[in-house]
């Protein structure tokens, strides 16, 4: 076993689920890079993210990377991730990804964004969407950080049986001192 997957089993162990997560996700996983993580068949092991960014505002971002799934499981299926995952009693779901495995349209994306109360696939408005620290996050080059604001931002998030869905939001808060555009868009990804 690899030493990330240690990473990954200990941030499981100590209870901290979105550590863990983000360890599995980080650079050193040659799966969140579409790293050689293969059967005798030569077929994938994994299950697969691919997901496409349709945002605008204050940045745009318009394209495709292809993740891992987030999830404590050291093989997860499409049906697991579309299931949640069980952290303190509760069923989380994470939106992919808590760091993503590569630029998009030439921009790092760090998303934030968990349903602490899933219950399964279907349709959560923004509401029901936490980050780590603050609500819906989604930072842009380490430095722009977005959240829902309430009475501001409209938010939506659909997750269907086979692990894909989408992310829609209307003027997600910039935050921070110097006024900025906020981010309207899309985040959607299948899974595979």
């Amino acid at each position: 076993m690899g030493r990330i997957w240690l990473r990954c089993l200990a941030g499981v162990a100590a209870g901290g689920l979105l550590l863990a997560l983000n360890a599995c996700n980080d650079s050193d996983n040659p799966r969140a890079h579409g790293g050689d993580n293969q059967g005798a068949d030569g077929a994938s092991e994994d299950a697969r993210l691919t997901v496409t960014f349709d945002v605008t505002g204050g940045t745009t971002i318009k394209g495709t990377v292809t993740d891992a799934v987030p999830s404590n499981s050291l093989s997860p299926s499409c049906a697991e991730y579309a299931a949640g995952t069980q952290s303190d009693g509760k069923t989380v779901f994470s939106v992919p990804s808590l760091v993503m495995a590569g630029p998009v349209d030439g921009h790092e994306v760090t998303i934030e964004a968990v349903v602490y109360d899933y219950n399964g696939p279907g349709t959560y408005p923004g509401d029901k969407l936490s980050g780590l620290g603050n609500p819906g996050n989604l930072m842009i080059d380490k430095q722009q950080q977005y959240e829902i604001l309430t009475g501001v931002t409209t938010s939506q998030l659909v997750v269907d049986s086979k692990g894909g869905g989408s992310w829609t939001f209307t003027n997600l808060n910039a935050r921070g001192d110097t006024p900025k555009p906020g981010l309207n868009g899309k985040i959607s990804w299948t899974c595979r």
